[in-house]
């Protein structure tokens, strides 16, 4: 109880822009930078004088966020730039990844921080998929044919399934931890943290508006939300939690290390089997891959 006590009214934030040394010289990537979360996220990496990125589908927004942000920081000659990408449509995620390596030659830290929430019954993207948790974690039969009158579980289908890509990245790339958001820290291993930001007031509710009315007292501000981002991609305690705890690491508002960490039977659909684990999370990524091959 104490645990979901914490996520309602999660305590002050302990890890700000005061506790950041300056960026000068690293690169940022933020997807659904333009608003909500990655919009103030994006203020606070150029205020510490980081090259950052913002990825989205919207010129226009994006251009809108870039002239706000640096109207709130006039003496600083940092660095912002738009890659264009539509999440909804799997064919410009490669030409983003090549316009941004024809701009820098290496990345140091991909904020996943774009998303979408229950959006109308039978919304998809443009190669078909749905765009919106039982026992185990997720269902794979619910993923290859999603529930078409249920739109809150597709929602939290797809949560489950950003914890399961991001423990499954580590496991595939890193150097023995296990952990959308990649850094690449002091020892050179890559990290992916899977994260909870917090319940904030943003865009995210656009499809069920009524739940910015239903939910208000427990509604925060973006930019606290931001913090819980920039706790996972920057704090030195998430990188020594990796390690320390096996490689899983799971960051809630607004940026601490939770004492029980994620579900058990969410972890168990992490591990392999011969780790006697289930293996959903390693089936869930190879869907992943055989559903965006020839996109990516």
């Amino acid at each position: 109880m104490g645990a979901q006590w914490s996520q309602f009214f999660p305590p002050t934030a302990t890890f700000t822009e005061r506790d950041v040394p300056p960026q000068d010289g690293r690169i940022f990537l933020i997807t659904g930078g333009t608003s909500g979360i990655g919009f103030e996220l994006a203020k606070i990496l150029y205020g510490l004088r980081g090259k950052v990125y913002i990825a989205g589908r919207s010129q226009e927004k994006a251009q809108g966020a870039i002239r706000e942000t640096q109207t709130a920081f006039p003496d600083f000659a940092g660095s912002l730039d738009f890659i264009y990408v539509d999440l909804a449509d799997l064919s410009t995620i490669k030409p983003a990844v090549e316009t941004f390596k024809t701009k820098d030659p290496r990345l140091d830290i991909l904020f996943n921080s774009a998303g979408v929430s229950q959006p109308p019954l039978g919304s998809v993207s443009k190669q078909g998929i749905e765009l919106s948790v039982p026992n185990g974690g997720l269902l794979m039969s619910e993923i290859r044919s999603p529930p078409t009158n249920d739109n809150a579980r597709n929602y939290t289908n797809s949560k489950t399934g950003n914890n399961f890509l991001s423990a499954e990245f580590e496991r595939r790339n890193g150097n023995g931890q296990s952990n959308s958001m990649i850094a690449t820290t002091a020892m050179s291993d890559i990290i992916s943290v899977s994260l909870n930001p917090g319940a904030v007031k943003t865009e995210l509710f656009r499809h069920t508006p009524y739940l910015n009315y239903v939910a208000w007292p427990l509604l925060y501000s973006p930019k606290l939300a931001a913090y819980t981002l920039l706790f996972a991609g920057l704090s030195r305690k998430v990188a020594a939690a990796a390690m320390y705890r096996g490689g899983w690491c799971y960051v809630v508002p607004w940026g601490r290390l939770p004492a029980t960490g994620l579900r058990g039977d969410i972890v168990d659909a992490t591990k392999e089997k011969s780790q006697d684990g289930k293996a959903v999370a390693e089936e869930f990524w190879e869907w992943c891959e055989d559903t965006t091959r020839g996109h990516l």
